[in-house]
């Protein structure tokens, strides 16, 4: 009877241990979990790009206006350096006495980088200034020493907002150099450039990367308004893509997006515009092996979430618009011959799809070539926002976000807003999901993945324990 007893006794207690294995097995640690977190600057300051390096270090450009030794006077270009485990390495400010700002970084095989700003001084370490706002581009060393800067532009306000360095340009039959190529808008007329044909004009330009030298500029528009905000390097030369305002049937302006194929020497090629029934901004493109996808919105008012593939003949079809939800599709991402994935945000309300949660929703589209595969919808009754999206190697996909829900597809919190990153499977299944907030208030504008391992990390601004809002940057490692 004892030995009965002692027997049912023990099957209890491994039952009882399997049933505990199992709850926990249903509960799996967070997605993601802080691994470190830096407060950076002072009050007025902000960070507002960055570049993970292959060693680690973490390339962070913005502006400043705090009290500094280094300060130079009316805001300053701002660049500061970690290591990977988020240490500072070196803190500088460039620029004069009026403002300065940087706001791009590419980063150079020799430890240093190549950085895209825009200034109002004409004095400091802003040699050769222009006039009004000039475009601004500086090239540093590993330990933020100045190696060169250039101002381009002309005595009206010229902005460039895209960057790529391309290497091993073709000079002659037995010389290469690289180069540092720039697109966005002009206003000028004098100085680097050649004419203004009214409003903004489109503008494309090249410097060396050894000197910062001028090479060429392009430039091209219209009446009004023409730009370039997004480049995608060809075999021989670049793809600008932007926008361009023309006049209609009915004698109104519509925007209409643009893709302009430039030369290694700046000379123009094929010029596609993708003309619809309403004005249309491109967001983000992705290269294809037979042209490309673009990501953007198409209406004014209660806009849709739009994605077009482009063929290099000029010919387009529309693969995804959904209508009257304020929607904008802002990343696209091509990850093979056939698959893609497209990121962005629409409001719940007027919305067709099933599963939105009452606020504005980020929402990803899966596709296969041309057809959409599945949608879903993430979020809350708050605001949401997408700052970055990868595919893994099992073709799962991990989405970092920032967002002012707490409910929906979000556990509860009590904080206003956080950093939210989840993992969703081949068809779009929310799967993991974890909450990055290590201070009380935090506000995320960007995020990125370190090429040295699978953490993400997310740039922003945070309050301190004064109640001052400071530069942030939060490194969250995979489990």
């Amino acid at each position: 009877m004892r030995r009965t007893a002692m027997v049912l006794l023990t099957l209890l207690l491994i039952g009882t241990r399997s049933a505990s294995c199992a709850e926990l097995a249903e509960e799996p640690p967070p997605l993601y979990s802080v691994e470190w977190s830096r407060l950076l600057g002072g009050k007025g300051d902000v960070l507002t790009k960055f570049a993970v390096a292959s060693d680690g270090r973490i390339w962070l450009v913005g502006s400043a206006a705090s009290e500094s030794d280094d300060a130079h006077g009316g805001g300053d270009g701002w660049v500061a350096v970690l290591d990977a485990d988020g240490v500072p390495l070196w803190s500088k400010r460039y620029g004069g006495s009026d403002g300065d700002r940087l706001f791009d970084v590419a980063l150079l095989s020799d430890g240093g980088a190549v950085i895209l700003g825009e200034t109002e001084s004409s004095n400091g370490q802003v040699k050769n200034y222009r006039g009004g706002v000039d475009a601004w581009v500086i090239r540093v060393d590993a330990q933020g020493a100045l190696v060169w800067q250039k101002c381009l532009g002309g005595t009206l306000d010229d902005n460039l907002t895209a960057m790529r360095i391309v290497t091993n340009v073709a000079v002659d039959e037995n010389t290469t150099e690289d180069r540092v190529i720039l697109a966005g808008w002009s206003m000028s007329y004098n100085n680097d450039l050649n004419l203004n044909e009214g409003g903004k004009d489109a503008w494309v330009c090249a410097i060396r990367l050894d000197s910062g030298r001028s090479l060429w500029h392009y430039q091209t528009g219209g009446v009004s308004d023409d730009w370039f905000d997004i480049l995608l390097p060809e075999q021989q030369g670049m793809t600008a893509i932007g926008g361009t305002t023309l006049e209609d049937a009915q004698g109104g302006q519509r925007v209409v997006p643009v893709l302009t194929s430039i030369g290694a020497d700046g000379g123009e090629g094929a010029i596609i515009r993708i003309q619809l029934k309403e004005d249309a901004w491109i967001s983000d493109a992705a290269q294809t092996t037979d042209g490309w996808i673009l990501a953007g919105r198409t209406g004014v008012e209660n806009s849709d979430a739009w994605l077009s593939r482009v063929s290099p003949d000029g010919s387009f079809n529309t693969i995804y618009m959904e209508g009257n939800t304020n929607g904008a599709m802002s990343i696209i991402r091509q990850y093979t011959f056939s698959i893609a994935l497209a990121v962005g945000t629409l409001d719940s309300e007027g919305s067709r799809l099933t599963g939105v949660h009452g606020g504005r929703d980020v929402w990803t589209v899966g596709l296969t070539r041309d057809r959409v595969q599945w949608e879903q919808a993430l979020g809350g009754s708050g605001e949401t926002t997408p700052l970055f999206v990868t595919r893994r190697s099992d073709g799962r996909y991990v989405i970092a976000m920032s967002t002012t829900s707490a409910d929906g597809d979000l556990p509860p919190h009590e904080q206003n807003c956080v950093g939210w990153i989840v993992l969703l499977d081949v068809n779009g299944n929310l799967l993991r999901q974890a909450i990055i907030a290590p201070y009380a208030d935090q506000r995320f504008t960007s995020a990125t993945t370190a090429a040295t391992d699978s953490s993400v990390i997310f740039l922003g601004e945070a309050m301190d324990e004064t109640g001052v809002w400071r530069a942030a940057i939060v490194k969250a490692t995979a489990h």
